[in-house]
């Protein structure tokens, strides 16, 4: 038997066994690779993606559902291309900080489950900046959406001694690694619009506590 994620957070004692309360939070930290929705992207980019890094924190309502927020950054250096005016500039440095509120539907049946599906998705505010030599930059954000789908690997029943040293030591309940596949949609300007999301493959660490 186990508790929810409201309970006190001190073990009970049921029909003299020790239950320790679940977890309340989600911790990740991950990085991969970004695929811009930006047509032409590696014609002045040289090449068609970048690296993406982001963190995020989620609220545990219950084994299955999670409410939480994401922040990523990822950067590149060009050639001149100015995607929100269609025009070569000079040297160009181009950042965007998508911010995700999002609901994540994690597949978590029983306790020890090795493989954890998850699907979610929510809005995304991009602040975006980009940095041209000798010119005005231009800088905004503009508001979207986004959907994740991925997989956890519960490396607490590969290795049960380090599991237990988390959880004593730092309170860490379970520890995952894991693959996600990340799209978000933010577009910006009138006619033509311009889409500033794109395509994420990422991999990570998540924490439970």
């Amino acid at each position: 038997m186990s508790c929810t994620a409201f309970a006190a957070p001190f073990p009970s004692t049921i029909q003299g066994k020790t239950v320790e309360p679940e977890p309340s939070w989600s911790l990740e930290i991950k990085g991969g690779t970004f695929t811009p929705a930006i047509a032409d992207w590696e014609l002045f980019y040289d090449d068609d993606k970048t690296r993406r890094f982001a963190a995020s924190l989620a609220y545990k309502v219950s084994r299955y559902f999670e409410v939480g927020i994401e922040g990523g950054r990822l950067r590149d250096h060009g050639k001149g291309y100015l995607p929100l005016n269609d025009i070569i500039g000079g040297d160009v440095t181009y950042e965007l900080y998508p911010l995700n509120i999002y609901i994540t539907l994690v597949g978590a049946f029983r306790e020890n489950q090795l493989l954890v599906p998850y699907v979610g998705g929510g809005w995304t505010r991009a602040y975006y900046k980009i940095s041209i030599v000798n010119q005005r930059g231009i800088k905004g954000s503009v508001d979207g959406f986004h959907y994740k789908a991925g997989v956890k690997i519960l490396l607490d029943v590969l290795d049960q001694q380090n599991a237990r040293n988390l959880r004593d030591k730092y309170g860490i309940d379970n520890t995952y690694l894991f693959l996600e596949y990340q799209s978000i949609t933010a577009e910006v300007g009138m006619t033509p619009k311009v889409d500033l999301g794109g395509d994420s493959y990422l991999f990570g660490i998540s924490f439970d506590y």
